[in-house]
Formats: structure tokens, C-alpha cells, sequence
């Protein structure tokens, strides 16, 4: 059995997970989990101790009129593996890796598609960080640092970040909250699987204000 190491993120062990990741030696690292779990907020954390430059996976998202975007219960779905632009998304990866300067396209989720504009990133770093709900699907060597959260807290959190704003279009915290599970329910098996290949497991259920 893989011995998986796993910290709650507190400030008591912060710099206990600063020296397991830096010690790694790896110059990409992924950050992946469900969602509200708590990704991007470690992954600003992990990139300002560290000076890393952060790729969002969101901005490789599918647009609402792509051929190849899945769709669960005759509904276009944002939270399966293939609705990301992987391909994209390591080529840009190993191109940074390589030395050269890439152009990362920026996403609009409102209207789900990506806009004409981009955000450069210099290959100038020590390190490189990518967070999305399924990071380690990335096919680039890297360190894998999966975010969880126990379920009421992620349910909690998704609630509290859509409600204030979809109650303008008339959705109600209920409907909001059977989205959520739905979201889980579809993405369950990749998520486990994820978990299953992470080198470093971080629990954000305790961390105040997360």
C-alpha cells in the first residue's frame, strides 16, 4: 500500500507542508480536488510562499457550443474530465517546461466560452502550479497535492458562493444544492481515483474562513 501523506491545513502545520512539497525537487505541481474544496485558495497560498506561477485548468474549458462537450440528463456538463481542453492544456504545460513563453487563454464561466484575450506566463520560474477539479489528468510529471473537505463543508461552501450570486436569476438555494450533488454524484469515481494517486493529501475542512 502507498503511504500517502496528509496534513489538515492549519497554521500550525503550514511550514510541515511547505518542506514536503519544496523537498519533492518537482518544477510542476497539481493541484486537484472537488469542487469548493478549497484548490484555488491553496494553490494562491502555495504560489505566493513559493513563487510560482499558477495555470487555473478552468481557462481550458470547453465552450458551450463545443461538439465535444458531455452532456449528463440532456444537459451540457462542466464537470466531467472531457469537458477540458487536455491536449491544450499539456501542450502549453510541456512548452513552459521546455523553456518557452506561453499564452493561456482566459475563460469566461458566465457565458462559457473562452474570450479573446490571454494571459502570458514566463518561463522564468522555479516552479509551476495547475488547479482544476482534475489536475492530475495532466499526462506531465509532476507533484501531486490533492485539496478535500468533508461533505457538509463543501456543500456549505457552494451554497454561500452561488447563492448571492444566482438569487438574482430567480435560482433557489435548493435548487442550488441539488446541483452541488449532482456535481458529486457525476464526478465521485474520478475524484476517488485522484485521491488514490496524490503524494500529498490536504484536508481543508478546519481551515477558518475556507
Amino acid at each position: 500500500m502507498i503511504n500517502i501523506t496528509s496534513y489538515r491545513w492549519l497554521p500550525a502545520h503550514e511550514e510541515a507542508i511547505l518542506d514536503h512539497i519544496v523537498s519533492s525537487g518537482h518544477k510542476l505541481i497539481t493541484i486537484a480536488g472537488a469542487t469548493c474544496s478549497g484548490k484555488t485558495t491553496f494553490a494562491d497560498w502555495l504560489s505566493y510562499r513559493i513563487d510560482a506561477a499558477m495555470i487555473a485548468m478552468d481557462d481550458f474549458y470547453r465552450d458551450i457550443d463545443d461538439q465535444f462537450l458531455p452532456y449528463v440528463d440532456s444537459n451540457p456538463s462542466f464537470d466531467l474530465p472531457d469537458s477540458y481542453k487536455i491536449i491544450e492544456l499539456e501542450d502549453s504545460i510541456r512548452m513552459l517546461l521546455a523553456g518557452h513563453n506561453i499564452l493561456v487563454p482566459i475563460y469566461d464561466i458566465p457565458t462559457n466560452t473562452r474570450t479573446d484575450r490571454a494571459r502570458r506566463i514566463f518561463a522564468c520560474r522555479n516552479s509551476y502550479i495547475v488547479e482544476g477539479l482534475y489536475a492530475f489528468l495532466v499526462d506531465v510529471s509532476s507533484y501531486k497535492i490533492y485539496i478535500t473537505a468533508d461533505y457538509v463543508k463543501l456543500r456549505e461552501r457552494r451554497l454561500a458562493r452561488d447563492i448571492p450570486a444566482l438569487a438574482g436569476l430567480g435560482i433557489s438555494a435548493e435548487a442550488i444544492g441539488r446541483h452541488f450533488d449532482r456535481i458529486m454524484q457525476v464526478s465521485s469515481e474520478h475524484l476517488t481515483s485522484q485521491k488514490r494517486q496524490a503524494d500529498l493529501i490536504i484536508d481543508t475542512t478546519y481551515r477558518k474562513g475556507g
